[in-house]
């Protein structure tokens, strides 16, 4: 997913879906989450420059949902990242997920 124009840059957030084997929680699912900026008005497939990564575990008890391991591991990534961008980039996702 790309992020336009926060600050004159474009962002992409990039979410993958996993199991994993844990030694002390057995066989889990994952959402890993990696945030990268990328040249303004570049091609997806563009390179970027990663400026945040994360994982979000879910609990074997817990039933998986995407969207909650979503907002997990953003929240995780873009930990390192200024206040008045995060929230730029909260608003984008929640206005990109909606439609």
């Amino acid at each position: 997913m790309i992020i336009s124009n926060i600050n004159g840059n474009d962002y992409r957030l990039n979410f993958k879906y996993d199991t994993e084997d844990y030694a002390t929680r057995g066989t889990v699912k994952v959402t890993k989450c990696n945030v990268e900026v990328v040249e303004s008005g570049g091609r997806f497939d563009d390179n970027g420059k990663k400026i945040g990564e994360s994982v979000a575990i879910c609990d074997p008890r817990d039933n998986f949902d995407k969207s909650v391991g979503r907002k997990i591991a953003l929240q995780r990534a873009l930990v390192e990242i200024d206040k008045s961008t995060r929230a730029k980039i909260w608003s984008a996702y929640f206005t990109k997920i909606s439609h």
